[in-house]
């Protein structure tokens, strides 16, 4: 059987409304969209709908850098808002219809975007905003990805957790970044830092401008860690150790981390990504 015969058993294709890719920053954006618009009347938590990271790659057929990119620019526009219950190791996801409503206005009223006279893929299942019906379901095929550090912070794991010193040094040498070994670990550095700094906004913290040979170097070592401990190193990973240090720093009266300490030091990128911080913030010990 040739390649294109076998295409009619691998089920329905994606469908979303496209027309609005213009509006959220892209195709996979407005993908995902699409998706947690579906269930998004489906849930009575005014939280919105939890959903771990593979079952939307599963659901929407992205790739887990792809559904990253596509949450992130929903977030830039305000659409999607994201609860993280660590305790409870779940995400919920929440579509923000009065931004969204504000977001279109902004580029003026939408022209009846994937009606049925268009496009007849694009209705969701039941009625939707947008005044269509229809039943579609979104292509499975996606390996299933790791589970992030959100959902596994608090959970039992006897896995040491080795400090600086005891294995990888953070001091590794510029020829070990590149290493074959390394590069298994498929570090976004730029995708980090840009976590890094929507993590950060909005407090005394200073956001990063260079990622320096050196801090590659610390982005390595703790990724080393964070594979052993958790099994992976994704980029998520390092977003949940973000958000969760800002959580723990938020909590203290006294602001040391954001320069309340005698000597108004506050801590950097270079601080958070040293394996010491972050078994103190896993160990909810900051």
């Amino acid at each position: 059987m040739k390649p294109s015969d076998s295409l009619r058993f691998m089920g329905k294709p994606v469908a979303y409304y496209k027309n609005l890719s213009r509006y959220l920053g892209g195709a996979t954006a407005a993908i995902l969209f699409s998706q947690l618009f579906y269930w998004s009347d489906k849930t009575d938590n005014p939280e919105g709908v939890y959903k771990q990271l593979d079952e939307l790659c599963e659901e929407t057929g992205l790739t887990l850098e792809e559904l990253r990119t596509a949450r992130k620019k929903l977030r830039e526009r305000n659409v999607l808002i994201e609860t993280h219950k660590r305790l409870e190791h779940k995400i919920y996801f929440r579509i923000d219809f009065d931004a969204f409503d504000a977001l279109i206005a902004e580029f003026g009223e939408l022209d009846n975007p994937d009606s049925p006279k268009q496009e007849n893929p694009t209705p969701r299942n039941g009625e939707s905003r947008f005044g269509e019906q229809g039943k579609t379901d979104f292509v499975i095929d996606q390996e299933n990805t790791t589970l992030d550090y959100n959902t596994r912070l608090h959970t039992q794991n006897n896995n040491p957790l080795p400090l600086t010193g005891q294995g990888q040094s953070a001091d590794a040498d510029k020829s070990e970044v590149a290493s074959p070994a390394n590069k298994k670990l498929s570090i976004d550095y730029d995708a980090i830092v840009d976590e890094f700094n929507q993590a950060v906004d909005g407090t005394p913290i200073p956001k990063v401008k260079v990622i320096s040979e050196q801090r590659k170097k610390l982005v390595l070592s703790i990724a080393k860690l964070f594979k052993k401990q958790f099994g992976n190193c994704e980029t998520e990973t390092f977003r949940g150790y973000f958000d969760d240090f800002i959580r723990q720093a938020n909590q203290r009266r006294d602001r040391f981390y954001y320069g309340g300490g005698p000597t108004g030091w506050v801590a950097d990128f270079d601080y958070i990504l040293k394996q010491k911080t972050f078994v103190k913030t896993y160990e909810d010990a900051l």
